[in-house]
């Protein structure tokens, strides 16, 4: 490409004034196969006539131009990707990747969308506005795991009594599935059993339960 002296602008490289300001553009040298001696563009990898690539023989590049990161070829200072190797130059300060597959993702995320890994480490604290309940609920650190199958994401619901968090389930494919927590704080020792009856006892009727409006157990 042919870039105008003036502006910047990237023009054709047989352009003779630039596309944006209209000044005049320099002549961009012929480039030829260093092989057959054929007549090529500017920007050729390979020769038309005999094939063989002619990348040593490219003309330089002129204008401001910065090193590609990744295969050190060179490209436009405001250039989001790479012409030749097609890698992101974003500032490494703006973008994050998976540690486990190496896929690009949001700055945010907190699970890779690719391979699904977590993104976060088990002590990550607690952010100050969710403070647990005052019956000793609501605090399970994200990423920890219970009963070997279920990974904590994140609490989504916060009462006096109980708190519910949404969940993988590692055993279905990392299905998301909502955990409730119930405090005994409030239990009296003797009722403690019967109320663990009535709670196993409900969960059980909701598992029989099927209907557009209800939550599956």
């Amino acid at each position: 490409m042919n870039v105008c002296p003036k502006c910047g602008t990237l023009n054709r490289p047989e352009a003779r004034f630039c596309r944006q300001c209209c000044s005049p553009l320099p002549a961009a040298p012929l480039v030829t196969c260093p092989h057959c001696g054929a007549t090529l563009r500017q920007e050729a990898r390979f020769c038309k006539e005999c094939g063989k690539p002619v990348a040593a023989a490219a003309a330089p590049v002129t204008g401001a131009r910065i090193p590609c990161p990744h295969c050190g070829k060179a490209v436009r200072p405001q250039a989001r990707f790479c012409p030749h190797c097609g890698a992101s130059l974003s500032h490494p300060t703006t973008t994050k990747t998976c540690s486990r597959c190496g896929a690009p993702m949001r700055p945010m995320s907190r699970f890779c969308p690719l391979c699904g890994a977590a993104l976060m480490t088990i002590g990550t604290p607690v952010p100050p506005s969710r403070k647990p309940g005052r019956f000793g609920t609501g605090d399970l650190l994200p990423l920890l795991t219970l009963a070997g199958r279920y990974v904590i994401m994140e609490r989504i619901a916060q009462g006096g009594m109980g708190a519910v968090y949404k969940s993988r389930d590692k055993r279905f494919q990392s299905k998301v599935v909502a955990i409730k927590e119930m405090s005994e704080a409030a239990i009296a020792p003797a009722e403690r059993a019967r109320v663990l009856e009535a709670f196993q006892r409900e969960a059980q009727l909701l598992a029989k339960l099927q209907h557009p409006h209800l939550v599956r157990v």
